[in-house]
């Protein structure tokens, strides 16, 4: 087995399903879509008419106390006195306002923050600022204020944005399942995508004969390995573009519409170093897992649709965790979900839900990456052997049976 052959086969495979359509849709066309979407969604997020279509009901008034003696007595429309912050927060749990704006002692000289108390969702919305920014002007208009401090509140003000527990927890709770949900939808995408590549490749090369041309050159081993090295960094390539491009639309495109979906670490707080360590290598993992069962269950088929045919059992498999998603969502350390953690085909994507939503025992994650490793090891075992005898074989589609009979024989 040369290194060089496999390189030439690798480069060959990138190069060649690189081109194709649907991967250049998925890879480019989809955050495109995505950027479009969420462009509108901001533009309509900043007008007037629409804002409470897209946002909480920012007309409520907000509440403020001035501990910082800044304010006059009588405050610009839309903000009322609080009696106490006691008092304010009970009215911003109960939906009564908006907002409690608490001016520190010593702002904006010692203290450069203000306080703000919010309503669950008003943190969606760039309008918060706009009323923060009226608020502190108010006290300069008033001659409370020099101008060499007035210089300082141009902008919309810093503020340590705090969302009060009841509701808040409830959209937090929201929040996480949603995030789980987009990143296994996400990861889902990339391992399934590169791995039906590969039963493409496989499965397109031998229907045209062009399989012949190249085992002329290479050999079946060479073949196999480039044929995974070259798809994978296809793969990669994708996941890559999807993540720049998810930077991107979820920082500059969303904006402070998205709110805490507005940046990268908005979709990913709360989720420490175990969530990246654990995703990269289950990512790594079931890679390897499916790509060695699509590329001997590809070689079977005579064409695209034999082949899918035989590897229909092994997507549906790698898809229970998300048709079974609500049991994840509502007890991540249940039975079900940490049965599907040990079962090698299931594994990658309900140890990735889990994590991301809840805390999972060492245990499990350690039992998890077990199953996987045997699992990788039982697909090299079948996968190999059904590439090397499949990829010669024509004519008729073989039965279970004479997969079981070529999966018995010695390589």
């Amino acid at each position: 087995m040369r290194m060089r052959n496999i390189g030439i086969m690798a480069a060959y495979e990138y190069r060649t399903n690189f081109r194709r359509g649907g991967f250049l849709f998925a890879t480019f066309g989809l955050p495109l879509l995505a950027a479009l979407v969420l462009l509108g969604i901001r533009w309509l997020s900043q007008r007037p008419e629409t804002e409470g279509l897209i946002m909480v009901d920012l007309n409520k008034p907000m509440l403020v106390l001035d501990r910082a003696g800044l304010l006059p007595p009588t405050l610009p429309e839309g903000f009322t006195w609080a009696e106490d912050e006691a008092a304010g927060k009970d009215a911003v749990r109960s939906g009564d306002a908006l907002a409690l704006v608490i001016l520190p002692p010593g702002y904006p000289e010692q203290v450069h923050r203000l306080q703000v108390f919010l309503t669950p969702g008003a943190e969606f919305s760039e309008a918060l600022n706009r009323r923060l920014t009226v608020l502190v002007a108010y006290a300069h208009w008033h001659e409370v204020l020099s101008p060499d401090e007035l210089a300082l509140l141009q902008e919309p003000p810093e503020a340590e944005i705090v969302v009060l527990a009841g509701q808040a927890e409830r959209q937090q709770q929201t929040q996480n399942t949603m995030r789980a949900y987009i990143l296994s939808v996400v990861y889902f995408m990339a391992l399934f995508s590169t791995a039906g590549y590969l039963l493409q490749s496989v499965a397109l090369e031998k229907e045209s004969r062009m399989v012949e041309v190249l085992l002329s050159t290479v050999t079946t081993w060479e073949m196999l390995w480039g044929k995974m090295a070259g798809l994978s960094a296809l793969g990669f390539t994708q996941l890559a573009v999807w993540v720049v491009s998810a930077r991107w639309l979820l920082g500059s495109a969303a904006g402070p519409a998205m709110g805490s979906f507005g940046s990268m670490s908005g979709l990913l707080s709360g989720m420490d170093w175990t969530f990246a360590v654990v995703a990269g290598a289950a990512l790594l993992l079931g890679y390897l897992l499916y790509a060695l069962l699509m590329v001997g269950l590809g070689a079977l088929g005579n064409n695209v649709r034999e082949s899918q045919q035989f590897s229909m059992f092994v997507s549906l498999t790698g898809t229970l965790p998300l048709m079974l998603g609500s049991l994840f969502f509502l007890n991540p350390n249940g039975l079900v979900p940490r049965v599907l953690s040990f079962i090698p085909w299931t594994a990658p994507l309900s140890i990735m839900l889990r994590v991301a939503l809840t805390a999972v025992p060492t245990g499990d994650i350690i039992a998890a990456f077990a199953s996987m490793l045997l699992g990788v090891g039982i697909a090299a075992w079948v996968g190999i052997r059904l590439f090397r005898v499949g990829i010669l074989m024509s004519g008729k589609k073989p039965s279970w049976r004479e997969v079981w009979y070529i999966l018995r024989r010695p390589v």
